[in-house]
């Protein structure tokens, strides 16, 4: 009897033992996964810290099995506990299938912002929001009564209907649904952090053509854009612009005196485009001088884009709002101001591999064959790129193995890169 027990009493041990082994393993195991997915998610905001010019060679798989254990890949296929990390993103441009570009924030509509005007008005919102596939206009209520705008056209009061909190988390963009329902196809295309750090294509902060010192201004200019650039714009802040290409003096023949005041500030990058600047000078027959900056060609060998990507009409170093014209679906677009979907789709069509490497909006829509009116009126609220992204990380050992899943928003607006955990599963 006496051998009995202790044998069981062995048994219990042995079996307690071997649980609290296969508890440890499992720990350890789902901290590898859980390794593994953060060491994706470090890379990912490595690569958007990066200028654009450099993401677009260092690129990260979307949507694909990344090996991280073993290393090497004929031991992988062949080990069943292989460590893995799949980064997720919702639909590609068409809504139709997974992307296998990674999408930034600055493809959907930003609910907070809409580019230079600041946060839209409550009856722009509710007309953009209405546009998109899906939308209620109970729905619309919701969502900008949840932001403090009511609406006008609402007889009775909003009901609790869907929770605000998941229509509009507070501290996240995370309004993407798993849903098939057609109903819940807004979500995927909307958010409120989209934004990007206000640089050039290769990293450079943007030069402010609105800044206060001209002296300092027309040595910046002198250094990334054509002299005749730089005095023009110089010129046009301290006498203004005209809304016409017609002049009577050739550029160079004009004294640029660094010395004078400002007296008038760029509301939009377009007004250097078909414009001139009257110069009027004591004793001195009034000038009229043409922007040396074609629309279509650029000015003395830069081109349209490039020279346009130098500049900036402000000092902030982060721009909220802006929608990628390389990545925004035709839903988006088309509440762009002055784009409609007819002008919309002509932006989609005109993607190719090309629009991977375009530096500024103006190259987009200038493939588009879109009209000079519609170009000066959406191009403000358009950007390439954006700093912004959001996935899902998937951390796993092997097929069957345990998994750790988690939802994550990694922001390179600042530049320092900033990355936060939304969710885990």
């Amino acid at each position: 009897m006496i051998v009995i027990l202790i044998s069981l009493a062995a048994y219990n041990f042995t079996l307690s033992m071997e649980s609290e082994h296969l508890a440890t393993r499992n720990g350890g195991d789902r901290l590898a996964c859980r390794q593994a997915a953060f060491s994706v998610v470090e890379v990912l905001a490595s690569i958007m810290e990066r200028p654009r010019s450099q993401r677009l060679a260092d690129t990260l798989p979307i949507n694909q099995p990344i090996d991280l254990w073993p290393d090497d890949t004929d031991a992988a296929d062949k080990s069943d506990w292989k460590l893995q990390a799949v980064v997720y993103q919702g639909p590609n441009a068409s809504g139709s299938e997974p992307s296998q570009r990674l999408l930034t924030e600055s493809a959907k509509l930003n609910l907070r912002s809409s580019g230079p005007g600041g946060s839209p008005s409550p009856d722009s919102l509710q007309q953009s929001l209405l546009r998109l596939p899906g939308m209620t206009a109970e729905t619309a209520a919701d969502i900008l009564q949840s932001l403090g705008r009511p609406t006008r056209n609402s007889g009775k009061p909003v009901d609790d209907g869907p929770a605000i909190v998941e229509l509009l988390p507070q501290h996240t963009s995370d309004l993407s649904s798993d849903s098939d329902n057609p109903s819940d196809a807004w979500r995927t295309w909307v958010t409120m952090c989209s934004a990007e750090r206000n640089e050039t294509f290769e990293g450079l902060p943007r030069i402010n053509i609105n800044a206060d010192s001209l002296t300092q201004l027309h040595q910046q200019l002198s250094k990334r854009v054509p002299l005749p650039v730089a005095n023009f714009i110089v010129l046009a802040r301290q006498h203004g612009i005209n809304k016409t290409s017609s002049a009577n003096t050739p550029l160079d023949s004009v004294n640029v005196d660094l010395n004078r005041r400002s007296i008038y500030r760029f509301e939009s990058l377009t007004e250097l485009f078909d414009s001139s600047v009257s110069v009027s000078e004591s004793n001195r027959k009034r000038q009229t001088v043409a922007s040396p900056i074609d629309r279509v060609n650029g000015a003395a060998g830069l081109d349209v884009a490039r020279l346009l990507d130098q500049l900036t009409l402000t000092s902030a170093r982060r721009l909220v709002g802006r929608v990628d014209v390389a990545t925004a679906p035709v839903e988006v677009l088309a509440v762009v101001p002055g784009l409609d979907t007819t002008s919309a789709g002509a932006i989609v069509n005109a993607r190719s591999s090309d629009s991977n490497g375009w530096v500024h909006p103006i190259a987009a829509l200038a493939s588009s064959g879109l009209s000079a009116t519609v170009v000066d009126t959406a191009l403000p609220y358009l950007t390439v790129g954006g700093d912004v992204v959001k996935v899902t990380v998937v951390g796993r050992l092997g097929q069957h193995g345990p998994t750790y899943r988690c939802r994550v928003l990694v922001d390179a607006s600042w530049g320092k890169t900033r990355w936060s955990v939304l969710s885990v599963r």
